[in-house]
């Protein structure tokens, strides 16, 4: 019998090479076997060949839900699918649930329409939970935050614009912060509206706390947190905050930030009813020199000046060279409004108007 090197015949390494092969095909059959049971995909035989081939057994899928207005919702879902199990935590409840079916879309989808038993309150923070099932049994819990529908939206338009930050000065106390100033054209409540800078993006978006408030009021936005006495006015009291660059006449709210959340030379500022996605105020400025690149320092800038100019909240065009040019701006100055136009011509570089105002 010939021998190999290691001692071993050539039926001893058949044998061991069967053995090798035995263990492979068992292997990648539990392999298959546990990929059968745990995939949402099925198979079947097709001239000898095993294909993969989708199945029923996914989960619906939640596409969108939106507050409608203040005793109702709007779900749509991936398929044709019945809700159960809801609840709505605080203090509500589900009255209805009405169903419409559609193939406008390639999945085809199921929207729910959701009545409330109990109106909503503005900008109070609910949560619902519920179970969505389809006809062949596969279910979705879900468990969605959501606030109430404002209908009664405040009207603000923004004033004044302090772009420019300085901290203290030899241990003085003193910090020039960043705040955006709007006055109040229509009482109603701040729920649903939120300021966007387009040097910090949406996901740095400011959304006002559910407050009333009076035409003729002022608020002031301060977006960097820095030094004694910054304090949220939420309530009645509106002489709280002591902090440099606020107002006893004026409601001062504060972020919890103690970084640059405003462009210093270039920025698109709008405030937008998050509701209708309507930009309701807006100011645009830039230095000359970078004006001179003719273009927004960044494309979501655009974006913002574009939908500014198309909700006439800035008239002359969405173009950089229709900004207010910001030369000289320092920390001891604004850009502040004068006039009620919606375009650079209406603003001007001034003194800030908060500068040791208690």
């Amino acid at each position: 019998m010939n021998k190999f090197s290691n001692g071993k015949s050539r039926k001893d390494l058949a044998f061991g090479s069967k053995d090798f092969l035995s263990l492979i095909f068992q292997t990648a059959f539990i392999t298959s076997l546990v990929l059968f049971v745990i995939s949402p995909l099925s198979c079947r035989l097709s001239g000898g060949v095993i294909e993969l081939v989708s199945s029923d057994y996914e989960c619906p899928r939640l596409l969108s839900y939106s507050v409608e207005d203040s005793s109702s919702m709007r779900f749509a879902f991936s398929r044709a699918v019945s809700l159960d199990n809801l609840s709505v935590f605080p203090e509500n409840s589900v009255f209805s649930t009405d169903y419409e079916f559609s193939s406008s879309i390639k999945e085809g989808a199921c929207f729910v329409q959701m009545k409330f038993s109990e109106p909503l309150l503005a900008g109070r923070e609910y949560n619902i939970y519920g179970e969505a099932k389809d006809s062949l049994g596969n279910s979705l819990s879900f468990c969605l935050p959501f606030k109430g529908y404002n209908s009664n939206v405040a009207e603000l338009e923004i004033i004044e614009v302090h772009p420019k930050y300085q901290g203290e000065s030899k241990g003085n106390g003193v910090f020039k912060n960043e705040y955006v100033l709007f006055e109040v054209i229509k009482s109603g409540n701040l729920s649903s509206l939120s300021f966007i800078s387009g040097q910090d993006g949406e996901d740095k978006a400011y959304f006002f706390p559910s407050i009333e408030v009076k035409k003729g009021e002022k608020i002031a936005l301060h977006l960097r947190n820095k030094g004694q006495g910054c304090i949220s006015e939420r309530e009645e009291d509106i002489t709280l905050s002591f902090a440099a660059y606020s107002s006893n006449s004026v409601r001062d709210l504060w972020l919890e930030n103690e970084s640059a959340r405003l462009g210093d030379e270039q920025d698109v500022l709008v405030l937008i009813n998050s509701q209708d996605k309507k930009v309701v105020s807006a100011f645009c400025y830039s230095s000359s020199s970078l004006m001179q690149n003719h273009f927004w320092k960044s494309k979501y800038m655009q974006e913002l000046a574009d939908k500014a100019f198309e909700d006439g909240c800035w008239e002359q065009g969405s173009q950089i060279e229709n900004a207010f040019v910001s030369d000289g701006i320092t920390a001891s100055k604004s850009f502040v409004r004068e006039g009620q136009g919606h375009s650079a011509a209406y603003w001007k570089l001034s003194s800030c108007s908060l500068k040791n105002s208690n």
